[in-house]
C-alpha cells in the first residue's frame, strides 16, 4: 500500500509524462513518507515501459546511492513476481532491462562539483533524471 504522499508523487510523474504537468518535480523533505521507495518504483516502471530510455540517478554521496536508493530498488525487485523480476538486471551502478541493456537502463553516478559533466552524454527519446537528497 502506498501513502498519500507517495500517491501525490506518482500523480505528478503521471501528469508530467502525459504532458499535463510540470516536467520538473521536487519533493521537499519529510521523514518516513517513503520517498526512496516510490522513487525506486518509478525508476523500475519507467525503464520497463519507455523505450528507448535512460534514467541518470545521482545523490551527494556514493553511500546514499548504494545504501539507500539502489538497495530500495533491489528490495522492490525482490518483491515482484518472478516473471517480472527476471526482466531486470541489477548491478552496483545499473538497473537494466535484460533484453535491452543499452537502451533501457538507470545508472547511478555521484554528483560531484568538480565533475559536473558526469551525467553528460545520456541522450535518449525518454529521459527521467533522478536527483536524490539534493544538497
Amino acid at each position: 500500500m502506498i501513502t498519500r504522499q507517495q500517491k501525490e508523487i506518482v500523480q505528478a510523474v503521471k501528469d508530467a509524462v502525459n504532458g499535463l504537468g510540470r516536467n520538473k518535480i521536487t519533493v521537499r523533505s519529510g521523514r518516513g513518507i517513503g520517498k526512496d521507495a516510490i522513487i525506486a518504483m518509478i525508476i523500475q516502471w519507467f525503464i520497463l515501459c519507455f523505450m528507448p530510455c535512460k534514467v541518470p540517478c545521482t545523490a551527494p554521496t556514493e553511500n546514499h546511492l548504494n545504501v539507500t536508493l539502489w538497495n530500495e530498488i533491489k528490495l522492490r525487485n525482490s518483491r515482484m513476481p518472478k516473471y517480472i523480476r527476471e526482466l531486470y538486471e541489477i548491478t552496483s551502478d545499473y538497473v537494466r532491462i535484460a533484453q535491452n541493456k543499452d537502451t533501457q537502463f538507470a545508472v547511478a553516478k555521484v554528483g560531484k562539483k568538480e565533475n559536473a559533466e558526469g551525467m553528460a552524454g545520456l541522450h535518449s527519446e525518454f529521459v527521467l533524471a533522478v536527483v536524490d537528497e539534493a544538497s
